[in-house]
Parts: C-alpha cells; structure tokens; sequence
C-alpha cells in the first residue's frame, strides 16, 4: 500500500502542474487579447462640428454708401435727364446693377458740402450717395456693368436720422442755412436727391412763415421782397433761423 501511494502522488504533483499551467496560458491570453482590444483605432467621425460662416466684408444692413466710378466719361449710364434715358430714376438703375429687385432703394441722399449732383452730364457719378434700402441685404464689394463700377460700404446708422429728417440736428455745427430743394431756411447738410430731377418755382419757406407770399410788395421797402436768414441753432433736435430780415428781390 505504501508503495501504491508513493506512486500516485507524483501523478497528483504532475496533474496539479499542468492544471496549474493551462490556467497561466489562460489568462495570459486574455491579457493579451484585453491589451490587443484597447490599442485597437479608434473610430472618428466623418461629420464635423459646425464651423462658423464666413461672411464678406459687407454685412446685411439698409443704409449703405454708394461711391461710383465711370469707365467712360463718353458712355454715361442711361439714366433721366440723358436723350437715351432708359432709366425711370437713378434707384431704378442703380437697383439693377445691384441685382436687386425694381423700387428697392426707398431713399438717395448726398451731402449738400460736395459739388451739386444736378446740372452737367455725369455730375451725378461724383459724389457718393446715402442709400437707403426697403429691406436688410448683403451686399458685395464692388458691382460692374458696362458703364460704370459701384462701391457699396455699409454705414453706421448713427446718420440715419439725418438723412431721414433735413433738419435733424444734435448741435448747432450740424445746421446751415440753404435751399432744401424748394424750401429756404435752416437745415442739415444731408439732401434727399429728387429722383428723377425736377426743378422749382419761385423759392418758399418752412410751416413757420406761411404768412409769406411770394411777389407781394412791402409798404415800407416798396418792393417785392424775400426773407434773409441771419444764421441757424439746433434747438430740440432741429435745425432752427436764429432771426431773418426783410430784402428786395433784385428781379421778379
């Protein structure tokens, strides 16, 4: 018995090893593969986060200024005022090479400082304009057709109520005394442009002198007479004369 049992035990001893040994490969190939599966790539997905838009140098807006240069002082834009006008108004025009629909241009303003916009050929082209549009639009750089090219720059609104109101004003430097077309007395320097040009008759005056009639001869001048302007205030937001005095009309 003794004999027998000297013998199984090595059997045992042997069993145990190689049990002991198959577990050993077992987890080391576990191991490996757990090692195997954590360094596998990762999968990235094709789709991108959302990128902001990249917007040209003008942004949506309706006030812009318009500055424009011809190509030819020969080969003018067919606007009124021209023999050839194919144009019912210089908005009209200026809409289509802007590619924008007929009639959206609401308002032209230019500053009464620069040269007159009216009177020679072409003299509309060198100034710049406030333009003021129906509805918020982005517009381009530049636009050209076969006349002339156009510059469009977006404007601050902080002028809109000038161009709105002739008399706005906010200090007294803001207000001359000038024709506002047909209208004498104190007002801004900014001038709705009448599109299409048109011309007045004899020159009146603001709500405030409604009592003037124009030819009406003055007992103690005995002449006709017109009002002289001694100078313009900004009183409340608004271009005010600061007095005015009675003159003769050289020729009626």
């Amino acid at each position: 018995m003794r004999q027998k049992g000297l013998v199984l035990l090595p059997i045992a001893i042997i069993i145990t090893l190689v049990g002991v040994v198959g577990y050993l490969v077992y987890q080391n190939t576990q191991l490996q593969n757990n090692i195997r599966g954590s360094t596998s790539p990762t999968t990235v997905s094709t789709t991108s986060s959302p990128q902001p838009t990249l917007t040209p140098s003008a942004i949506e807006a309706k006030l812009y200024l318009f500055k424009f240069k011809l190509k030819s002082s020969n080969n003018l834009p067919p606007i009124p005022d021209l023999p050839d006008a194919k144009f019912n108004s210089l908005s009209d025009y200026l809409s289509g090479v802007l590619g924008l629909p007929s009639k959206s241009i609401s308002n032209l303003t230019y500053d009464t400082r620069s040269p007159s916009p009216y009177g020679q050929d072409g003299a509309v082209w060198s100034l710049p304009f406030y333009a003021i549009l129906n509805q918020p639009v982005r517009l381009n750089d530049t636009y050209t057709d076969q006349y002339l090219t156009v510059y469009p720059q977006v404007v601050d609104d902080a002028i809109l109520p000038y161009l709105i109101k002739a008399d706005y004003c906010e200090k007294d430097s803001d207000c001359s005394v000038r024709a506002n077309m047909c209208t004498l007395g104190a007002f801004n320097y900014y001038q709705k442009y009448q599109d299409p040009p048109w011309g007045c008759g004899p020159a009146g005056y603001k709500p405030e002198y409604s009592w003037y009639e124009y030819g009406v001869v003055d007992e103690k001048l005995n002449c006709a007479y017109e009002l002289k302007f001694d100078g313009a205030k900004c009183t409340n937001n608004q271009c005010t004369e600061t007095g005015f005095k009675k003159v003769c009309i050289d020729a009626i």
